[in-house]
């Protein structure tokens, strides 16, 4: 054992135990193996420290910028604040005649007049069924003819029923630009000439019981095939406004597990049943309608008429009890058993809106006289004037990586080896293969190492075997030169 570790220190690639079996003082012998004690105990520090910095998986955001030829553009929802036309008490020959309450009682009028008149109650009478109450919806909302008078896209006038197409949301009938992820528009000038411009007659005269009480329009910009949801969601115009709103287009991509909680929908699919993109606001959307289809017996198994699933439609009596229920309800009672992430890659459109008055005085009167409008106010108070555009052809991208991975902290680990110790790798194969053949038992070195050793096949572990050959040849020639010594003395006596 002592030939072996005096043959390893003064082998090893391990400067500082190299230097110590080399040195032939004892103090600079003592000095080398303080100093290489001293750094072995610093280099684990750092390595501990390097492993637990990777262990606690932290990340690294970066933002960056690049300038395009061309931009995608993103889908434009526009829903009217008013859901429904105030003559929809008509719909199917007024044989329901307590239509106008159905609104009513799903608003916030009812929540302001309970309020206010606390009491108030429901409605009873001849009720309609789930699928008569969506048929009249779609009958007496807004039509694109009727909403969006004048449409431009690209600085090109064109019609608006060709640009837009109707979607139903929980605010009612809404109108979708670019919706189709096949027919996807891109914006390639900067300006109100490279995107869309859109006049939108809100129609108060035909307001009627709503899902608010506000009058205008509600504008969300989202991806294609991702659902809307204006009321989790977007930016509101009052009528007889002029609204510009500039985009900026970010990608950001995240990191899942062991790093973050999103969601890699790439990889692991769409987990919505309901909703055919997944997004965060559309999950907790279908926690709130989970949760009042199957957590309470009155909803049990059917859904309201705005909202998607496979389930049946409520009639008007199940929505009543079952909406009841719902504004009892808090939100963290159909969130609590919801887990919603946000997804890993998302595309977010930033808006930067400015607002100015839709016309002048002068433009109202002109408009006036060409019989445009059919009284001074009907302008002011039913007219919006929307620009969405992008003032720069530049994406943003936010990216997450890791601070520490693998090959970063191998690399972190041979350099503190090198600056402490001046070792690599191989002299931890070093170190390995001196404790191994030190720690084995020399039975286990077998007559076929030494033969091996012999003849120059030794493998590592009958690395042993030629030390003991090399002892033996030592003794033969110590026994052969003392017979010589014995026959001079023989000789020189006779």
């Amino acid at each position: 054992m002592r030939k072996q570790l005096d043959e390893f220190v003064t082998s090893t690639t391990i400067h500082g135990i190299n230097k110590a079996g080399n040195a032939s003082w004892r103090k600079r012998r003592f000095v080398w193996l303080l100093l290489t004690l001293l750094m072995t105990c610093a280099l684990i520090a750092f390595i501990v420290e390097a492993i637990t910095s990777f262990l606690q998986y932290r990340t690294v955001t970066r933002i960056s910028a690049e300038n395009k030829q061309n931009l995608e553009f993103p889908a434009v929802t526009i829903c009217n604040m008013n859901m429904v036309k105030k003559t929809i008490p008509q719909c199917n020959g007024t044989v329901f005649a307590n239509l106008d309450k159905v609104f009513l009682n799903f608003g916030e009028t009812l929540v302001i007049e309970d309020r206010l008149t606390p009491g108030l109650g429901f409605v009873n009478g001849l009720l309609p069924s789930g699928e008569q109450m969506l048929n009249c919806l779609y009958q007496y909302s807004n039509t694109i003819e009727e909403m969006l008078p004048i449409c431009t896209w690209n600085g090109a006038l064109e019609p608006c029923s060709n640009l837009f197409k109707t979607t139903l949301t929980e605010m009612g009938v809404c109108f979708t630009f670019n919706g189709e992820a096949n027919q996807r528009q891109h914006s390639s000038f900067t300006g109100s000439d490279g995107g869309l411009r859109v006049f939108v007659d809100i129609r108060q005269e035909d307001y009627f019981y709503s899902a608010t009480i506000q009058a205008g329009i509600k504008v969300v910009l989202h991806e294609p095939m991702e659902a809307p949801l204006p009321s989790l969601g977007g930016f509101m115009v009052a009528p007889g406004l002029s609204a510009d709103a500039v985009v900026l287009r970010t990608k950001k991509s995240s990191l899942g597990e062991p790093y973050g909680s999103c969601l890699n929908v790439q990889g692991t699919g769409n987990p919505l049943l309901r909703y055919p993109v997944y997004s965060e606001k559309a999950c907790r959307m279908e926690c709130m309608v989970n949760y009042l289809v199957s957590k309470n017996d009155i909803c049990m198994n059917c859904r309201h008429f705005l909202y998607p699933g496979p389930e049946r439609l409520c009639d008007y009596e199940e929505l009543e009890q079952c909406f009841q229920f719902y504004r009892n309800a808090t939100t963290e009672r159909y969130s609590s058993d919801c887990r919603c992430q946000r997804p890993c890659d998302t595309v977010q459109y930033d808006t930067s809106i400015s607002y100015a008055g839709f016309m002048s005085e002068f433009m109202y009167n002109y408009f006036l006289t060409k019989g445009i409008f059919p009284t001074p106010e009907y302008g002011r108070n039913n007219f919006i004037e929307l620009k969405i555009y992008y003032d720069s052809l530049i994406e943003a991208f936010i990216t997450e990586s890791p601070e520490f991975d693998i090959y970063q902290i191998l690399s972190n680990i041979g350099g503190l080896m090198g600056i402490f110790l001046g070792a690599s790798l191989l002299s931890v194969v070093e170190l390995m293969e001196f404790l191994v053949l030190t720690l084995m038992p020399r039975s286990r070195l077998k007559t076929g190492d030494v033969s091996d050793a012999e003849n120059g096949t030794v493998t590592a572990p009958g690395d042993r075997a030629v030390a003991v050959i090399k002892e033996r040849k030592r003794m033969i020639n110590v026994k052969t030169n003392i017979r010589n010594l014995k026959k001079k003395r023989n000789q020189r006596r006779f």
